[in-house]
């Protein structure tokens, strides 16, 4: 099979997905389906209720199929490895059933090509498969190495890697991105922002609430504990919540692209946790003054840490 680059994927019908695990791999993955969608290409996105309710929130024109997303289970303790084993029984039975709903689809629908954003079940033996992924190589501790093993059986079920980063040296994703595969194709950064903004600074501190739960929900009360007698001019960016403010906190939800935007341009300072998709965010927008907390037991965000320090420093 041809080894397909985005610029020349088009009057296709396309199958996507993307991982349920927050809000990065729909939102970065907005910029590409619109991008797909202008050069002719008819899309059906797979998505759990709430990815599908963010894609419609930001006008994209595509067919939508509700199905559950990956059933992860975590306590909140910061122990990512034994939480991921102890589902490991539940994720390999919704990779067959993701990977049976993906030949079912590909048949009834007449699929060209099969895209998932780090949803490993999703991909078709018999229509081109495209993994977008930032994470060739997982940060592991020796003794967690046969996850790594587990992993590169998922990769190679797919045609071709898409990775959203630069090609080394420079790439943000460092050792994470870095492979000598030959079917990769570097995307370079995927954000749903393309050009920094000119905005006033009404604001001396912005934090950006992203992440699985419990650890989203975890992040937001530590920093409405932490603001809330500050006398700091300060907004909270999280959709866990009906909340419009909490004592001298203004809280927002779900903001569109141009809102967003703007409003993380209008604190003097961010506070995040280092998630990939973030920190692309961030880089398009010309973010750096920014306080960064990897989540919890999350190795990858540890990494990614230190190499937004880096680059930056």
């Amino acid at each position: 099979m041809n080894v397909l680059h985005p610029d020349n994927v088009k009057n296709k019908t396309i199958l996507f997905s993307a991982l349920n695990w927050g809000y990065g791999h729909v939102m970065r993955s907005l910029i590409l389906l619109k991008k797909l969608r202008k050069q002719g290409n008819m899309l059906y996105i797979v998505g759990n209720e709430e990815q599908i309710r963010l894609y419609t929130s930001e006008n994209l024109e595509a067919t939508f199929i509700e199905h559950e997303g990956y059933p992860f289970q975590f306590k909140g303790n910061g122990d990512f490895s034994l939480d991921l084993l102890q589902s490991l029984f539940e994720l390999k039975k919704h990779l067959k059933k993701e990977h049976d709903l993906v030949e079912k689809l590909c048949k009834e629908r007449n699929v060209d090509l099969v895209l998932a954003d780090q949803s490993l079940g999703f991909y078709s033996e018999k229509v081109q498969s495209i993994l977008i992924t930032h994470q060739v190589n997982l940060p592991l501790k020796f003794w967690q190495k046969p996850a790594q093993w587990f992993y590169n059986k998922q990769l190679n079920r797919f045609h071709h890697l898409w990775i959203p980063d630069q090609a080394p040296p420079q790439n943000l994703a460092g050792k994470l991105s870095q492979t000598n595969n030959k079917n990769v194709t570097y995307l370079g950064f995927l954000s749903r922002f393309n050009q920094p903004l000119v905005c006033q600074k009404i604001y001396d501190v912005g934090v950006l609430v992203t992440g699985p739960q419990p650890y989203a929900q975890q992040f937001f009360e530590a920093n409405c504990k932490r603001f809330e007698n500050s006398e700091s001019k300060v907004f909270i960016i999280y959709n866990g919540t009906d909340l419009q403010n909490w004592k001298n906190i203004k809280i927002f939800q779900h903001q569109t692209t141009s809102e967003m935007a703007h409003l993380l341009l209008s604190a003097e300072l961010i506070i995040s946790r280092s998630g990939y998709s973030t920190l692309m965010d961030f880089m398009a927008l010309g973010i750096k003054n920014v306080e960064l907390h990897p989540t919890p037991g999350q190795a990858e965000q540890v990494y990614l840490l230190e190499r937004w320090k880096l680059l930056n420093d």
